[in-house]
């Protein structure tokens, strides 16, 4: 056993040396945003220095460049906390903007999307209830074994019809591209992603989407919100939110201002009713 151990710290350090010295590598990654017509717009992007798997502390001093197709929308510089914040002015009238941040050879394609003030947010979060699959799982599985949830594909291009869609997941942010990458492999309707920013060890889901959640409602009418766990319920009452338990085998603790659903075309029969 010793000699596998030895191995295994031998393999991490030469990983290290690697990624720190011989062949340093960045990850970049930008947030979705939800904006409403005039108001300010806020382009945040992360870097860090990539080392191993959730090992990859911030990068200060370093420029972020801001595009939308081939226009160079301005730049901003990181922080000791490895973001770069470009103010980028009034968001106009509503829409969708894909805006490219760019650091020498990485990038990251964000999505911003413009919606009327009062127009009805949906919240949905993303595992075991648009995608059939634990985080933990999530983590490990290609992109083309994690199926959705039965219904999902049908319903959810209907429910966007209605609501304006956010997905906000306790994912971290690592699989940004990962996550963005499955919608259109399951024919899901692309909206906002919304990944946690600080690691699990520092911040729970519910706190993480608590904090999420808050941010949307200074600017947004948030009108439900569907997950699986009884935080997530919790988490949308506290923000005056039709919450939705998606339970498929029909058990949940029903509260006042929750509703338990068996599936997608379950929640459709509450939620697109006329």
């Amino acid at each position: 056993m010793i000699w596998v151990f030895i191995a295994i710290v031998g393999a991490g350090l030469i990983i290290a040396v690697e990624r720190l010295w011989l062949n340093p590598e960045v990850l970049l990654t930008a947030e979705d945003t939800l904006a409403a017509p005039g108001r300010p717009l806020r382009f945040v992007a992360l870097l860090e220095r990539d080392i191993f798997f959730f090992i990859d502390p911030p990068i200060r001093g370093a420029t972020v460049e801001f595009f939308e197709e081939d226009r160079r929308l301005g730049s901003a510089v990181t922080g000791a906390d490895g973001y770069a914040v470009l103010e980028a002015g009034g968001a106009g009238e509503p829409g969708e903007r894909r805006i490219r941040a760019v650091h020498g050879g990485a990038s990251a394609l964000f999505l911003v999307r413009i919606v009327p003030k009062e127009a009805p947010i949906l919240v949905c979060d993303l595992d075991h209830t648009v995608a059939d699959i634990s985080a933990i799982r999530y983590a490990i599985t290609p992109n083309e074994k994690v199926p959705a949830l039965a219904g999902a594909e049908r319903v959810l291009p209907r429910l966007g019809e209605r609501f304006t869609l956010v997905y906000l997941t306790a994912r971290d942010h690592v699989f940004s591209r990962k996550t963005k990458e499955w919608f259109p492999l399951k024919g899901l309707p692309e909206s906002p992603v919304l990944l946690r920013r600080k690691r699990f060890w520092s911040q729970s889901p519910f706190a993480h989407k608590m904090d999420r959640l808050t941010e949307l409602a200074r600017e947004h009418r948030l009108a439900a919100g569907v997950g699986d766990l009884d935080s997530d319920m919790e988490a949308y009452r506290r923000h005056g939110m039709n919450a939705y338990l998606m339970s498929p085998s029909g058990r949940g603790r029903a509260e006042k201002d929750v509703t338990v659903v068996k599936d997608w075309e379950d929640l459709a029969q509450h939620l697109l009713r006329d």
